[in-house]
């Protein structure tokens, strides 16, 4: 699984939080590399949940306590047993969901992308 730690710098006047500004951006920019979105709330988290054809990830995003970094998080939502061939698949959909995540966030200049954990 890998998380992206980033700062989101607020913009004067927007009201939105953080967590849900950075889905919004994701949700409408990540068609734009073929991934089909839909946005679903959840405690104190937003997640997109992004599906590409048998394979369903998920982008969430939530502020870290400790210091008050915005997280995301890219994972497969199926928690079953997947067969070899279905993993390399779902491998090489988390990679291309990352890039299309990181490109994302770095054209928008109210986010300042610090790096990627595993």
């Amino acid at each position: 699984m890998r998380k992206l730690e980033f700062l989101a710098i607020q913009q004067p006047g927007v009201t939105q939080c953080p967590a849900h500004y950075v889905t919004a951006l994701l949700a409408t920019q990540l068609p734009q590399y073929g991934f089909r979105t839909q946005v679903h709330e959840q405690k104190d988290a937003i997640s997109v949940n992004v599906n590409d054809e048998k394979v369903a990830l998920a982008v969430s995003c939530h502020i870290n306590a400790d210091d008050g970094s915005l997280v995301c998080e890219i994972s497969n939502t199926h928690q079953e047993q997947q067969n070899w061939f279905g993993k390399i698949k779902s491998e090489s959909t988390i990679r291309q969901l990352a890039q299309a995540v990181e490109c994302s966030l770095r054209q928008d200049h109210s986010l300042n992308v610090l790096k990627w954990k595993y």
